[in-house]
């Protein structure tokens, strides 16, 4: 179920959709711990976001309840590319095939619209790596990513 169609059913799906999306980000692999996003960034920053496909943001639904979700979002390079944005099952409904359900609901909307490239990431430990391999996605080169925490020094004088 796309956001459209979830309008014509259940006027308070974007607070359920956040609460399903504040659920799945706990558990996504990070060095950092997970932040609690508010409503309003929540909006702002996926649904109001213009790389935000509405109709490529699918939605599993249980007795109304919002269980599941994957989501294509603009490649700001690449007209014929598509991003994944997060796909993911509430913790109550794992394990049932809907994540594969939602992913190939995707892969079939990028067909549909003649793309030829799907992105997505995930950590190699976790459940969503396997779902991407048997659905076709093929590993790319790693690339690691570096920081430096900047500490107040003394200044050096001439």
């Amino acid at each position: 179920m796309t956001p459209a169609e979830l309008e014509n059913i259940d006027p308070q799906w974007r607070h359920k959709l956040h609460l399903l999306d504040s659920e799945l980000e706990q558990d996504v692999p990070s060095p950092d711990a997970p932040k609690k996003t508010s409503f309003e960034d929540f909006e702002k920053h996926i649904l109001k976001n213009p790389n935000f496909i509405a109709d490529a943001f699918f939605v599993a639904l249980d007795n109304g309840e919002i269980v599941g979700e994957s989501s294509l979002w603009v490649s700001e390079t690449d007209r014929e590319r598509l991003i994944t944005g997060s796909t993911g099952v509430g913790r109550s409904h794992r394990r049932r095939g809907i994540a594969t359900a939602l992913k190939l609901h995707a892969i079939v909307y990028a067909r549909q619209h003649g793309i030829k490239i799907i992105v997505t990431d995930n950590e190699e430990n976790n459940a969503m790596y396997q779902i991407n391999l048997m659905l076709g996605f093929e590993p790319q080169p790693t690339w690691i990513v570096f920081e430096k925490t900047l500490r107040a020094e003394p200044q050096l004088s001439d």
